[in-house]
């Protein structure tokens, strides 16, 4: 939901198939919002410029948890699933930066340093 210009009414943008399970404000230069869904995609809004920026596949079940962090001046953001995987994004170029195996049950919670 993006407030509109006359601030009282919002916009509703929507791009999952399934119901949001999670949410996260990443703030930064561009306002952004990330969301995870039961239809295994993570998709990031920028809040600012009222679009969408990145919608990442790679999870093959609901999309539970978020996270972000900064790592070498790289902003990232970690989704974890009932798939028992973790995901981590690359915001700069919006790919997938890699996957963290090794959990035998749902990923339900995330934190970082």
């Amino acid at each position: 939901i993006f407030p509109s210009d006359d601030t009282v009414s919002c916009a509703i943008h929507t791009h999952h198939v399934g119901a949001v399970l999670s949410i996260i404000y990443l703030g930064g230069p561009l306002d952004l919002v990330a969301s995870g869904s039961w239809d295994c995609s993570v998709v990031v809004w920028s809040i600012k410029h009222k679009r969408l920026l990145h919608a990442f596949i790679g999870h093959e079940s609901s999309v539970i948890c978020l996270a972000a962090t900064v790592l070498y001046g790289q902003v990232l953001l970690l989704s974890g699933s009932a798939d028992a995987t973790l995901q981590v994004w690359d915001l700069g170029p919006g790919c997938n930066a890699g996957e963290l195996l090794g959990h035998t049950g749902s990923v339900e919670c995330i934190d970082t340093l």
